[in-house]
């Protein structure tokens, strides 16, 4: 007798599929700190200061303008000189208000002219120092014309704007206020103290060439002259060897 065989209850149970994971919202993102990354605003303050350093930077350094404008005062007195100062201050705020406008692309106009710049203005000094010099070994026992201080402004405007390299100076300069966010009132201030440091160190070497004109005597003034003018004519040939061998 076969004994039966228990059935097997097959029970399927469906369990329910597991829901998807739920997220909580991440957390907002906190601004990134560009404090640090931000070179400070600069202020009022700091920009005339940096101006006055820029003038006198551009404008101590003792070259063929200083020289002429010392030997002008020598000549023809404070007044005469004091014009010739303010005609090269004039310029040095001229450029230094072209560079803070548009300092690169000055910089590339004046790059693509290559040595030009210097060979005119070593070539017009060299003309200037060798007419002085002639100038000096004449006979002046007859009184002299007085110079104008109106032409003498202009000439000194010409002779300074002969040196376009003045602005790729102040160019350089232009970036720094930039990268320091300065505003309009920042880069106007710049200019400014600039403009005033040039003219208060044109205006003591005038006054510098006016107390020789006033304490030397007839031949100690013909020595300084002809040693002024022998300097601008050697420093007019620096200028056209520095165009020929930039090196």
């Amino acid at each position: 007798m076969v004994e039966p065989q228990p059935s097997k209850l097959m029970v399927r149970v469906r369990f329910p599929s597991p829901a998807p994971p739920v997220f909580a919202d991440p957390p907002p993102s906190k601004p990134a700190d560009t404090a640090c990354h931000t070179s400070p605003v600069i202020s009022v303050s700091e920009a005339a200061v940096t101006g006055v350093i820029a003038g006198f930077g551009v404008a101590v350094p003792l070259g063929a303008i200083g020289v002429l404008l010392i030997r002008l005062g020598l000549k023809a007195g404070f007044r005469a000189a004091v014009a010739g100062g303010l005609g090269v201050a004039t310029v040095d705020l001229a450029y230094c208000s072209l560079a803070v406008c548009a300092g690169s692309q000055v910089s590339q106009t004046i790059s693509g002219w290559g040595n030009w710049p210097l060979y005119i203005s070593g070539t017009v000094l060299v003309g200037i120092g060798l007419s002085q010099l002639a100038g000096a070994f004449r006979d002046n026992s007859g009184a002299a014309a007085p110079l104008k201080a109106r032409s003498q402004f202009l000439r000194f405007v010409g002779l300074t704007a002969l040196n376009p390299m003045t602005v790729v100076y102040f160019a350089a300069l232009a970036t720094v206020l930039a990268s320091r966010q300065a505003d309009v009132v920042g880069r106007t201030v710049f200019v400014v103290g600039v403009g005033s440091a040039s003219a208060a160190w044109q205006i003591l070497l005038a006054a510098a060439g006016a107390l020789l004109h006033k304490t030397a005597r007839p031949r100690a003034m013909r020595l300084l002259g002809v040693t002024g003018s022998a300097i601008v004519v050697s420093l007019g040939l620096a200028v056209i060897a520095r165009g020929v061998w930039p090196g």
